[in-house]
């Protein structure tokens, strides 16, 4: 994709793309985050030794396991023939900025 059209941004799933993203980036001349952005929706300490240090959505993943197998707990302990009722839990995320983005500008 890089070698046919320009991109603004990547966004990796996970460390591993977010990673091998800017190294293929970075080894076809382009600058981060000059030219192009890099971000991944996992926060990894590995990040913050990357060259620049990777952007992340921080999901909260310690949070999330934690309220997932309480929900799943809570219907494990259900009597049987108790009809399950689907639950929606919203976590919230955290933008952790670091080098790999150019800074926000916020409008108000």
């Amino acid at each position: 994709m890089l070698d046919y059209q320009k991109v603004d941004a990547i966004i990796g799933l996970e460390e591993f793309s977010a990673v091998e993203s800017m190294v293929i980036a970075q080894d076809r001349g382009y600058t981060i985050p000059d030219d192009i952005s890099i971000i991944s929706f996992t926060n990894s300490d590995f990040f913050k030794y990357t060259k620049p240090s990777i952007t992340c959505i921080n999901q909260h993943s310690v949070f999330m396991g934690k309220t997932a197998t309480e929900i799943l707990i809570s219907k494990i302990e259900q009597p049987p023939n108790t009809e399950s009722v689907f639950e929606t839990k919203t976590i919230k995320t955290t933008l952790v900025e670091r080098k790999s983005t150019k800074p926000l500008v916020h409008t108000y």
